[in-house]
């Protein structure tokens, strides 16, 4: 099934902060002080992806020095976090491979978070989140170009996601997958089980952001498997008890800053201090049609 782009860009950060928060919820069986780090993490990161989103909205394209700004704080973070704070620039540059490349290395320098393999990762889950929302590949099509599109230089990330794919042909079981990948303990084998969980079931949301749940300490691989998931399926797709358990207030943001990003990327948009309500959307437009960028 085919799922509107507005349903895509919706999907994947409302499905981020979902899978994040359902890691949140597995924290609480454990100590209070892990329970304690889940939570700051969460907050923080809705909001650091939010902010990302509002400077897309505001200046209509990326701006290294005004994402600089509003991302002071993720050069503190792991580098999970730092990852999952390019989303918006997937998002919004889905349909331009080289904008993309080029917008999500330069986020990562600006926040100082431009290691190799960080590198490697942004570009795999941009790709992978970009060809997502076009609906043009099957998963493992979609992983075989996610590897090309990371480049030609050995990576990690690329070398576990060429694995994950031969798992998913395999029909692998999780622990398997756990078991050649490897503990979520490395941004590589975080990004590979998180494509892991959401292709090995690509049409269920709720499944794929589950699994992914009991294998990570930290959000990460729920967090990147909800994105992925999201916009592989569209908002739709996202249960509706899930997606509440982020709260009214942060899922009236998100939905309400996705409408906003999609008017700007079709360039219905004109920026100012007001954002399109929630359940409006003027229209959509072909890209380089009516845009401004």
């Amino acid at each position: 099934m085919r799922y509107s782009i507005h349903s895509r860009f919706r999907g994947t950060l409302l499905g981020m902060a979902t899978g994040e928060m359902l890691e949140r919820s597995t924290c609480k069986t454990s100590s209070s002080s892990r329970e304690e780090n889940c939570n700051s993490c969460q907050t923080a990161l809705l909001d650091l992806v939010l902010r990302g989103v509002k400077t897309l909205i505001a200046f209509g394209r990326f701006e290294p020095a005004a994402w600089r700004n509003v991302m002071a704080e993720v050069g503190k973070a792991n580098a999970a976090t730092s990852l999952l704070t390019t989303l918006p620039l997937a998002v919004f540059y889905h349909e331009n491979e080289l904008k993309l490349r080029q917008n999500l290395q330069l986020a990562l320098v600006a926040i100082a978070q431009d290691k190799p393999e960080s590198c490697a990762g942004a570009l795999a889950l941009g790709y992978a989140i970009a060809t997502a929302i076009q609906a043009k590949s099957n998963p493992i099509e979609l992983i075989s170009q996610t590897i090309a599109f990371i480049g030609t230089s050995p990576t990690a990330t690329a070398a576990k996601l060429d694995r994950v794919k031969i798992l998913l042909s395999e029909r692998a079981g999780l622990e398997r997958a756990i078991a050649q990948v490897g503990q979520p303990d490395r941004l590589s084998s975080q990004i590979a089980l998180a494509f892991f969980c959401c292709f090995s079931t690509p049409a269920d949301f709720r499944l794929a952001v589950q699994r992914a749940a009991t294998i990570s300490d930290r959000g990460a691989t729920s967090a990147i498997a909800g994105a992925l998931s999201g916009a592989y399926n569209g908002m739709a797709s996202i249960p509706a008890t899930q997606a509440l358990a982020i709260g009214m207030t942060n899922q009236v943001e998100v939905l309400r800053l996705c409408d906003a990003l999609v008017a700007v990327w079709s360039g219905v948009y004109e920026q100012s201090d007001s954002v399109t309500a929630t359940n409006q959307i003027a229209a959509i437009a072909a890209p380089q049609i009516v845009r401004r960028r």
